[in-house]
């Protein structure tokens, strides 16, 4: 989608625990440099395993029930693209297994 802000606010949004929280009304806990190792509220959790600042970050992630499939992480990539209207935000999830 297509948001109305500039490539450093978008991607502070995704990264920055209290710019996260603000944005979405959940928690992001995080340790290490970028984010490293995170966790969304409890109920997801990975590691971000490529970041291009301010352009692109490539998440492996899992859910905290026990539904998820024994150490499978799937991978969630997040593109960030300049555009009139401000920056796109593409996000495609794969590799979900229950």
């Amino acid at each position: 989608g297509d948001f109305k802000c500039e490539f450093p606010q978008c991607c502070e949004a995704l990264m920055d625990s209290d710019k996260y929280a603000e944005f979405t009304a959940t928690a992001l806990a995080s340790a290490g440099g970028w984010k490293v190792i995170y966790s969304y509220d409890g109920v997801l959790s990975g590691t971000i395993v490529e970041l291009v600042p301010y352009a692109k970050i490539v998440q492996l992630c899992r859910g905290s029930d026990e539904g998820w499939v024994t150490g499978h992480y799937s991978t969630a990539p997040f593109t960030l693209e300049l555009v009139d209207s401000g920056t796109r935000l593409t996000f495609v999830h794969t590799g979900v297994r229950w």
